[in-house]
């Protein structure tokens, strides 16, 4: 049987209330208007707001929880229970832990090479902490990029006595949304079909024209789309041939959309870009000279040490020591130990 002794303090509790758009479009500000208030009608004093927004999606992967200040401090504790395990310090141990190995070529296609670059664009601004007025009111303006799906706002309020927190739900939506599904990566030499997924909307139908580009280590294997007409909240695909050139870094596409049409609103185009990163298509190989140079010596690579090398992603080192490798010591020493052994 356990007992449960609250400690928390409902009057030291912060009622924060925030005002924000229901929904909002892209590349835009947004403002958030926050009022705080204790629950006995008082106006606190000198209240501090913390207030930040975030990617939705990117929250309901680990169902992250708007923290609470109130709750981690008047909240209800737990004991913690932490299991040791040191068995593995009684048994000396001087060779190293063996791994596990699966499939038949995953070392080579580790050894060495150059990894892509990735590229995820994740919303999550947080503005500096701000002291509401007399009143206790304030607002706070956060900058929103390119960005299309749900953010949730939180707001962590605090004086030199009380706390408090509060969430809101914020729709990001332009007029029409471009989206490109593409692959992470690419090889040098691959040819794939990208997909540009246009939506509509708006409640009028929309006749807009779409020019793509490629720059980067990529090229259009074909000539772009010329123009599309939609119908409201109709959403249509675009198939995009790609190839990705010989090098190691990133291949961009972009779109403009033009010809959007909303009454009594000017609108400009809409400019997106995508990158996708590029890697070569094969593990790497590595070739080791070595010499020792007397002195007043020199030494230089083989004319045909670098022939079956792409320059495109060659990478040269040089490593210079006073004395010989002690690995082929080690190595002997070993293998004496072993011969010793056996006899």
């Amino acid at each position: 049987m356990c007992w449960h002794l609250p400690l928390g303090d409902e009057n030291r509790r912060l009622d924060l209330a925030l005002e924000t758009p229901a929904k909002m479009r892209p590349n835009q500000p947004l403002t958030v208007k926050i009022k705080a208030s204790t629950k006995n009608g008082e106006k606190p004093k000198q209240v501090n707001v913390l207030v930040s927004a975030v990617d939705s999606g990117v929250l309901n992967i680990t169902d992250y929880v708007t923290p609470d200040p109130w709750q981690a401090f008047f909240g209800q504790k737990r004991y913690g229970a932490d299991i040791y395990d040191i068995y593995g310090q009684v048994i000396e141990g001087q060779g190293r832990l063996a791994a596990l190995r699966f499939g038949g070529d995953g070392d080579e296609l580790k050894r060495g090479g150059k990894p892509p670059v990735n590229h995820v664009n994740i919303v999550a601004q947080q503005a500096l902490p701000v002291t509401l007025n007399e009143q206790g009111e304030g607002s706070v303006t956060l900058p929103i990029g390119d960005f299309n799906g749900e953010l949730r706002v939180m707001a962590q309020a605090w004086t030199a006595d009380d706390f408090g927190s509060n969430e809101s739900k914020v729709i990001v939506a332009a007029p029409v949304i471009a989206e490109l599904n593409m692959p992470r990566f690419m090889a040098s030499g691959d040819t794939s079909r990208l997909t540009l997924d246009i939506t509509n909307l708006t409640d009028k139908p929309q006749k807009l024209n779409v020019a793509l580009t490629a720059s980067g280590l990529l090229e259009l294997v074909s000539d772009s789309p010329a123009a599309v007409e939609l119908a409201p909240g109709v959403r249509t695909t675009l198939f995009i041939p790609v190839r990705a050139l010989p090098g190691y870094g990133d291949g961009e596409i972009q779109a403009t959309i033009s010809g959007l049409a909303l009454p009594g609103e000017t609108v400009a185009d809409q400019h997106k870009q995508w990158k996708i990163g590029v890697r070569p298509a094969f593990p790497a190989q590595t070739v080791n000279y070595g010499t020792a140079l007397q002195p007043g010596e020199t030494w230089a690579i083989p004319a045909d040490g670098l022939q079956n090398f792409s320059a495109c992603y060659a990478g040269r080192a040089i490593v210079v020591e006073r004395q010989t490798t002690a690995e082929h010591c080690t190595l002997y020493q070993r293998v004496k130990s072993v011969s010793v052994r056996l006899s």
